[in-house]
Order: structure tokens, then C-alpha cells, then sequence
């Protein structure tokens, strides 16, 4: 069985982890705005 996680869902999923959500989902975020960038360039 494989997972293919989006980013989205992986930030999603550390945000029930509240002492790492803020790093994880910080960083989760910024990679997907540098991706979504990339696309669009």
C-alpha cells in the first residue's frame, strides 16, 4: 500500500500535534508556496 500525501494534508495532520505543529506546518506551507510558485513561473 502507498500513501501519496499532499503537503496540505501533511500540515493538516501536525496540526493535532500542537508542540510541533507550528515549525512542521510553517514549513509545510512555505515549501508548498515555493512549489505552487515554480509551477506558475
Amino acid at each position: 500500500m502507498e500513501l501519496n500525501l499532499t503537503v496540505e494534508q501533511v500540515a493538516g495532520a501536525f496540526t493535532v500535534y500542537p508542540s510541533v505543529s507550528g515549525s512542521i506546518a510553517e514549513a509545510a506551507r512555505q515549501l508548498h508556496i515555493r512549489k505552487r510558485a515554480a509551477e506558475e513561473a
